[in-house]
């Protein structure tokens, strides 16, 4: 037999998806025609979670009393903040060009069906600074965590923020996964406008979020170090909000181990925390995606 390896399950299974015997016989008899399409996999469920397709990693459900609230975005704003958290010096673009290529990339990402419902989770237009080759650790403590230390504590001047590797990042962080890498070189070149979405992967353990990304198309970067610390440098209110805020994993790197990665927190004191952690699925911290052309 050609078919061999169907069944009869699987045969009546296609007779009922193709409409039945009346359909069927027609289709058989000329009188009908079957249309035949690739069916779109979206990437992304209606509250904007990514839908995690036959992974072999741990993924749990989103747990959601932990949630971010989308802010009104003053474009400018954000950007004038970042540059005022950088070294002097430090390369970011201008207003102009963040804007236009913040609508640039927004149109682009609307044209493709892939994408739907991506817009319904949190979204964070972002300016990468250009940043040289260096030791990843190095540069994660010395530029991007003293911006994050500064934005938190001007926003929350009664709180505190507690890098719980001060001094130890130096020779201990990895970027893991290629698609970080290909921000890097990007971010070498020049400032790299984007949108961050924050936590489209709540609930998926850190090999999970590796394994999703594995399959994105390349304007999609999973985040690591420098691109989510940004981020909450840019927008304390939104990602240091408070003890209800989704965590921060930085799925792309790893430190110190295989074993583990990096995150932050907003603890129930009000500390804005930062350290490595094990890999599994939590259903209170999520992983990043980074757009960017």
């Amino acid at each position: 037999m050609k078919y061999g390896k169907y069944s009869l399950g699987h045969i009546e299974a296609l007779l009922n998806k193709l409409g039945g015997e009346e359909v069927v016989d027609g289709i058989l008899e000329g009188t009908k025609q079957a249309d035949i399409r690739d069916v779109i996999r979206f990437l992304f469920d209606r509250t904007g979670r990514c839908i995690p397709y036959d992974l072999t990693s741990s993924v749990t459900d989103a747990n959601r009393s932990f949630k971010l609230v989308q802010p009104e975005v003053n474009l400018a704003d954000r950007l004038h903040r970042l540059v005022s958290l950088f070294p002097q010096g430090t390369a970011f673009c201008s207003v102009e060009e963040f804007e236009q290529e913040i609508a640039a990339l927004r149109a682009l990402i609307e044209a493709n069906p892939r994408f739907k419902n991506c817009f319904n989770g949190v979204w964070l237009p972002l300016v990468l600074p250009q940043t040289e080759a260096g030791d990843y650790g190095t540069l994660l403590e010395s530029r991007f965590l003293t911006a994050v230390k500064s934005s938190y504590l001007m926003k929350f001047p009664k709180r505190s923020f507690k890098n719980y590797h001060k001094g130890e990042l130096a020779g201990q962080v990895s970027i893991v996964h290629q698609s970080h890498e290909r921000l890097m070189a990007k971010m070498q070149e020049r400032p790299v406008i984007g949108i961050l979405l924050a936590n489209p992967l709540q609930g998926f353990s850190i090999p999970a979020c590796r394994e999703y990304a594995d399959s994105l198309p390349e304007i999609l970067h999973l985040s690591g170090g420098y691109d989510f610390l940004t981020a909450i440098a840019a927008y304390p209110d939104v990602l240091g909000r408070d003890h209800y805020t989704p965590g921060n994993d930085m799925a792309a790197v790893q430190c110190q181990s295989v074993d583990y990665s990096l995150r932050c927190r907003v603890f129930d004191d009000g500390q804005l925390g930062f350290a490595s952690w094990d890999h599994y699925a939590y259903d209170n911290y999520s992983g990043g995606l980074f757009f960017a052309r």
